[in-house]
Order: C-alpha cells, then sequence, then structure tokens
C-alpha cells in the first residue's frame, strides 16, 4: 500500500511534520543565522537536470552579500551528520532564515518557525517546486530561472520578519495535513488489518 504525496488519486501531506517537536523554546541565534541546507547533486534525475551547481554558485554569493550573519550548514539526512534529530530541528529553530534546495529543508524550516527560500535545483521543478507551490509559499525559485539577485532580494524578505505571519499560517496547515494524512493512513492500515 502507497499513499502517494502528490500525483495520485489524493495528494497526501508528509507525515514527518505531525512529529512531535521539542524546539518551541528554541531561542533564535543571537546574530543573525542563514541556514544552508542543500541536497548537492541528484543522480536519480539525470546529469542534465539536476542544477546542484547552479544553485551553489548563487548561494555561494550569499556571504557576501550578507557579510554580517552566521551561515551554518544544515545535514538533516541522519547517515551524514552526527547531530541527533532533535539537535537538527533545533538548528532550524535557531536560524532567522533558511536557504534550501531540500523538501524537508524547506518543511523543517516552516515547522520551526524559520522562513525559508526554497530553490527547487531540478530544471523543470520537482519535488520541491510541487510541493512548495500547492501550498503556496511565495519565497519559492526553479534553478533554471532564478538569478543570484533573485535569491538575495528573497532571503532579505525572509530576514525582514515581514512573513512570520505566514511562516505560521503555513506551519499551522502542514501540521494539520500531516496529521489528518497519518489518521488516513492508520485507517488504511486498520482496515487492512482486519481483513
Amino acid at each position: 500500500m502507497v499513499l502517494a504525496r502528490e500525483h495520485g488519486p489524493i495528494d497526501f501531506a508528509d507525515i514527518a511534520l505531525a512529529a512531535p517537536t521539542s524546539t518551541g523554546d528554541t531561542p533564535r541565534a543571537a546574530r543573525p543565522r542563514i541556514g544552508l541546507a542543500l541536497r548537492g547533486a541528484q543522480g536519480e534525475y539525470g546529469p542534465d537536470r539536476c542544477l546542484h551547481g547552479v544553485v551553489e554558485s548563487i548561494v555561494s554569493r550569499l556571504r557576501e552579500a550578507f557579510p554580517d550573519h552566521e551561515f551554518v550548514h544544515i545535514e538533516h539526512r541522519l547517515a551524514d551528520t552526527p547531530l541527533t534529530p532533535e539537535a537538527t530541528e533545533a538548528l532550524y529553530a535557531s536560524c532567522h532564515a533558511v536557504v534550501t534546495t531540500r523538501l524537508h529543508g524547506a518543511l523543517l524550516s516552516l515547522r520551526n518557525g524559520t522562513p525559508v527560500v526554497a530553490i527547487d535545483q531540478i530544471a523543470g521543478g520537482a519535488k520541491v517546486w510541487g510541493v512548495m507551490s500547492a501550498w503556496g509559499w511565495p519565497l519559492l525559485h526553479l534553478a533554471e530561472t532564478c538569478s543570484p539577485e533573485d535569491i538575495e532580494h528573497s532571503l532579505t524578505v525572509a530576514l525582514s520578519g515581514d512573513l512570520m505571519h505566514s511562516v505560521e499560517d503555513q506551519r499551522e496547515r502542514l501540521v494539520a495535513a500531516a496529521k489528518q494524512t497519518l489518521d488516513q493512513l492508520v485507517a488504511v492500515v486498520r482496515g487492512q488489518l482486519a481483513r
């Protein structure tokens, strides 16, 4: 049994967002902090569609554009980080904004109340574009059409505080949808077990 996140008869939310979080009391860093959660190469899309080099070039310029900000790398793939899941989420929560090419980077940012600049590094768009555009997130870009200036502008907006109401609204909607999907999954499994 598969409940597809997208492109099925029903789109289901990511149930990871329904998990309890303990980052509600995590303070933002004293110095303005920007998290970078970049996916890197995605060979499954082929060398012509994955534009991670383009994105990494754009993102590398952000340090010059925001010299008074601390930049932190966020790796949430558990096999590649020494951090616990709780410490990774606390890192998202401690940032003033996050720039990401990862779907879960965008979702975990919003789950922790952090504005996010999401960039889909797959030509034509893939998971990041599909999910975040469906949710109406305004700071969303395709790698093949964005410029360094576009990302700098979006990051300026994310850091301004003007989107905090949108961040909270998105967080509430994403968590509610995740809980609804989890309820649907439990109902399906119970139905299968009852047979």
